[in-house]
């Protein structure tokens, strides 16, 4: 006659946690909990219920955060409201001096997609090793930290760091992260052998990373060290910082000033050159000589001769000594 065979799951166990199959010795074979047989007189039939434990397979989630880094730019232009000063010696010179920074533009990069993949194992009898990867679909390039041959325990998870690089400005600004975990369907006896795990993202959204958003401005005042002259935030620029500065010069000459304001975080820089001419009192100085004139008188002349006749013979030579005499009688001035 027709017999109903049955299996009854044991005390702290379910059935529909498990696939169940029979094979029947007269021959009939096939998945469920309970068969019928036809047992002839003096007949014997056997069989034999195999229940294999229904495996998940593992589920992906996660995070998807975006970052970049903005640098700000900046000018800086430095004047000064007279930059020549005439002053006699003694007084001093002011010049009025102005520094302004204005803002230029920012420049954005480092963009990064980044977050966290949770893989976790419904299963509670068996741990499985997967490999986990990570992609965007707007060009960029992602890691997973730690992602080869991740062990995921029975009833546990991993959690794994992941970010996503760009080498330009993302295009679109926007769009999908999908984590993937594959993993050998036939050791483990899952369903499948991957699952992924998707988040939306937008850098409109993103979390920025300032650089030189405020700034500092410094002047050496022509001194040679820097004093601050203030601060000033993206947000309030422009901003213009004044001041007055007095010079004296040297005396008798021309003598140029010249400094230079400095964007502390940047390096920039501008200078003036001013000019201070400091004049002096003429001097003056002299030499004095006396002159006059004079006059020498003198008496007339007195000549004599010591012969007034010699007789000679034919070719000879008479000798005859002269002597004049004069005399200073006095002088006229």
């Amino acid at each position: 006659g027709n017999h109903t065979l049955s299996e009854e799951a044991c005390p702290g166990t379910s059935p529909v946690d498990y696939t169940t199959t029979y094979s029947c010795s007269d021959g009939q074979s096939g998945p469920g909990l309970s068969v019928t047989v036809n047992v002839v007189e003096n007949a014997t039939v056997t069989c034999t219920f195999t229940n294999k434990r229904k495996a998940y397979d593992l589920t992906v989630t996660k995070t998807a955060e975006t970052t970049f880094d903005r640098t700000y730019n900046w000018t800086i232009d430095k004047s000064v409201l007279d930059d020549r000063i005439d002053i006699a010696y003694g007084e001093t010179a002011y010049f009025d001096y102005s520094v302004k920074v204005s803002p230029d533009g920012y420049t954005d990069g480092n963009w990064k997609v980044a977050g966290k993949i949770t893989v976790s194992n419904p299963n509670d009898w068996q741990a499985i090793t997967a490999n986990v990867t990570d992609a965007v679909d707007n060009g960029g390039a992602c890691t997973v930290a730690g992602g080869t041959a991740v062990v995921v325990p029975a009833s546990g998870s991993v959690e794994l760091d992941y970010s996503c690089t760009y080498a330009s400005a993302p295009t679109p600004s926007s769009g999908t992260n999908t984590a993937t975990a594959t993993w050998d369907q036939a050791t483990y006896g899952t369903p499948s052998g991957s699952a992924v795990g998707t988040q939306a993202f937008d850098f409109a959204q993103a979390t920025i990373t300032p650089t030189n958003d405020e700034i500092t401005v410094q002047d050496d005042k022509t001194g040679g060290t820097a004093q601050t002259l203030g601060t000033c935030t993206w947000a309030e620029a422009p901003c213009t910082f004044t001041y007055q500065l007095g010079k004296t010069g040297e005396a008798g000459t021309c003598t140029d000033y010249t400094n230079t304001a400095t964007i502390s975080e940047t390096g920039q820089d501008d200078t003036q050159t001013v000019t201070v001419c400091t004049g002096v009192d003429l001097t003056v100085t002299k030499t004095a000589a006396g002159t006059f004139d004079r006059e020498y008188l003198w008496d007339d002349p007195d000549k004599s001769v010591d012969q007034e006749q010699i007789n000679i013979p034919d070719g000879g030579t008479a000798t005859f000594n002269y002597q004049v005499s004069v005399n200073q009688t006095g002088v006229s001035d």
